[in-house]
């Protein structure tokens, strides 16, 4: 949700008092005053709307170079994925960029829904080519669909849970594609809004990390590791005069200081979504020091610890023990700058219908208020499992040092009042995905955004067995239990009743620990026209870059 700040009166104001009316007396009639004309008022000119400008490089920042193994289908790491490569994939259907709640056709140019629910049947876009000249087909349609949806021989699909419904993919002629679902699920539809739910081309095949040929606005170019991402517009594209950019540049600036000095000094446009570049608290220093400078704020994403299935965590007491002492109110004025929601129990944004209320949350261990029961009955725990002062529990957390460096440090200091010693480990975006990939870690902190907006885009993407982000292979009866329950009811308040239920088993488990919801600030130059701001953060049209332009 996007935070529009106005002064507006409130409900303050003393209200008149009541007089008696004065008696009526015997006065002279007035004597009427001639009428003067009215001054004719000269009209102000509208000012006139700029025309956009063809043309120009628009320059960004990302912490780390896009990982050749990756595809859309495979994985999510949106500062160094998805947001340097989106201009390159398009969707079927997608959310409008400056509208988040319209749903907008991209290569389907329609699509219709069987009254029972399960058969979706897609027109497909004609004419539309690949970066390579090669025509995009029905083929490629289903093929997408099915990589996306299926399990893969060499992966699990990051959209898997959300797909899971799938049943067949056929094409009946060259224009049309039809999709028959095992039962009516509206997470489908959901799914195909995602970021990730992108038509990839069928001859290139699991050759896409390291080709990156798609049908977007602008195509891939060059890449230069560690320096730069270099796109250059598709003057094929469907949609005839909507680019204005001629090319895009993705600088490689792992350091966050490093970033905002680029940004500072002219050399980027765009700061990108870290709130390690831009915060509440150095916001207002950068509106003094960069003329002309935008600040966009918006909902981000949630602040989550994984914990692994390795010993000690095995022990539910260390789990609970972390999830008591982590004080998330100090957390957010410290890591976060003071802009954040700490009353958050999983990754569902406060805004939408599935996250439990604050009020509720203030009810849970970890929450409540004063902290110090928490505390002490996590030190209770921490010394039945055999922890203590003299013995602490050495362990290390995995994070992005260019993203969550900071914030992970906040946290290890919170935990050595409850006898942990959490080594902060920096690594890069690579290293993080190969680990998480093969389970090498005790402890991961990292953002996440949802996929779509639904109880699916978070427990139906990190926790069932099987899926793409499991990365410690959760296999919980209680959980896949809930969550079953929770996804196969068609009765919404039925629904939210069975997630609340499971939202509580997964604190009481404690295998991922919430941080706090954070905001997401970007700074923009002036030159930059007609930027979407990006609210909602499931937006599979969010940073295509199709009507942004540059006034210089």
């Amino acid at each position: 949700m996007a935070l529009v700040l106005s002064g507006c009166g409130g409900d303050d104001e003393t209200p008149p008092t009541a007089t008696s009316r004065p008696a009526p007396t015997n006065t002279p009639a007035p004597t009427a005053t001639p009428l003067q004309p009215t001054p004719t008022a000269t009209p102000i000119p509208p000012t006139p709307t700029p025309s956009p400008r063809l043309g120009g490089t628009f320059a960004t920042r990302v912490s780390s170079d896009p990982n050749p193994n990756n595809d859309f289908h495979k994985a999510r790491s949106a500062d160094s994925f998805i947001l340097p490569l989106q201009p390159l994939v398009n969707n079927l259907i997608r959310y409008g960029a400056y509208n988040e709640t319209a749903i907008e056709p991209d290569l389907a140019e329609s699509y219709t829904q069987s009254a029972d629910g399960t058969t979706w049947t897609f027109k497909i876009r004609q004419g539309v080519k690949w970066h390579d000249g090669a025509p995009l087909t029905v083929d490629d349609v289903v093929y997408s669909l099915l990589r996306m949806s299926k399990r893969q021989p060499a992966f699990s699909p990051l959209l898997g849970s959300l797909l899971a419904t799938v049943d067949t993919v056929t094409a009946p002629d060259s224009s049309t594609v039809v999709v028959k679902l095992t039962r009516p699920n509206l997470v489908f539809l959901s799914g195909l809004l995602s970021t990730h739910a992108v038509v990839l081309p069928k001859h290139i095949g699991e050759e896409w990390g390291s080709k990156r040929i798609g049908s977007g606005s602008f195509k891939y170019a060059v890449a230069r590791p560690g320096n730069v991402v270099t796109l250059t517009k598709n003057p094929d594209f469907y949609l005839k005069g909507a680019l204005y950019l001629d090319q895009i540049d993705s600088y490689v600036i792992a350091d966050n200081a490093a970033a905002l000095a680029a940004f500072q000094t002219g050399r980027l446009h765009w700061t990108n979504v870290s709130t390690q570049i831009v915060n509440a608290l150095n916001a207002p220093q950068l509106k003094s020091a960069v003329p002309g400078v935008q600040i966009l704020e918006s909902a981000g994403g949630m602040g989550i610890l994984f914990i692994n299935t390795q010993a000690p965590f095995t022990d539910a007491r260390v789990r609970q023990a972390i999830q008591l002492a982590f004080d998330r109110p100090a957390y957010v004025q410290v890591a976060l700058f003071g802009s954040g929601n700490p009353y958050a129990v999983d990754g569902l944004p406060s805004a939408t219908i599935w996250a439990m209320p604050a009020d509720e949350v203030k009810t849970l261990p970890g929450w409540r208020t004063p902290k110090t029961q928490d505390l002490a009955q996590a030190k209770s725990l921490m010394e039945q499992a055999g922890f203590s002062e003299r013995n602490p529990l050495k362990t290390s957390v995995m994070v992005s040092a260019a993203q969550y460096g900071d914030q992970a440090t906040v946290l290890a200091t919170q935990l050595r009042a409850i006898y942990i010693d959490m080594a902060v480990e920096g690594v890069d975006m690579a290293t993080i995905l190969q680990r998480r990939n093969t389970g090498a870690f005790a402890t991961h902190f990292s953002g996440i955004a949802p996929v779509v907006d639904d109880p699916a885009g978070y427990y139906g993407r990190f926790y069932l067995p099987g899926v793409a982000e499991n990365y410690a292979k959760y296999d919980l009866p209680d959980i896949n239990r809930l969550y079953k329950e929770q996804d196969e009811t068609g009765d919404r308040a039925v629904r939210i009743a069975k997630l609340r239920e499971l939202q509580r088993k997964s604190v009481e488990l404690a295998w991922w620990i919430t941080a706090a919801e954070t905001k997401r600030f970007q700074a923009l130059s002036r030159e930059v026209k007609d930027f979407p701001l990006q609210a909602v953060g499931v937006n599979s049209n969010g940073y295509r870059f199709e009507r942004v332009w540059l006034s210089a």
